[in-house]
């Protein structure tokens, strides 16, 4: 059995394009945004507890969770441009 064979079908065969956002994973920030901001001052005490590299560690988590992806323009294909630019203008 080929792996085209094992693959679901999809109202959508040719997936979601590179660089497009992942539904989940933008709720699920928004859920730890919501987390960290209703309990802001009892996280910023923990966090202030930890000391050397475990603060540095997960202060550079949280930076990956709070600053968006960056996308490296020249690997995305001219649709893909296009589609940026259109985003951009409107």
């Amino acid at each position: 059995m080929t792996t085209t064979a094992l693959r679901r079908k999809s109202n959508n065969p040719n997936g979601r394009p590179p660089g497009a956002p992942n539904k989940i994973t933008a709720e699920v920030r928004d859920i730890v945004k919501l987390l960290v901001l209703h309990d802001f001052d009892r996280f910023t005490e923990e966090l202030h507890k930890l000391k050397g590299n475990e603060y540095v560690t997960a202060y550079l988590k949280l930076m990956k969770l709070a600053l968006p992806y960056t996308i490296d323009y020249r690997k995305l294909t001219t649709e893909q441009l296009q589609t940026v630019v259109e985003d951009m203008m409107a």
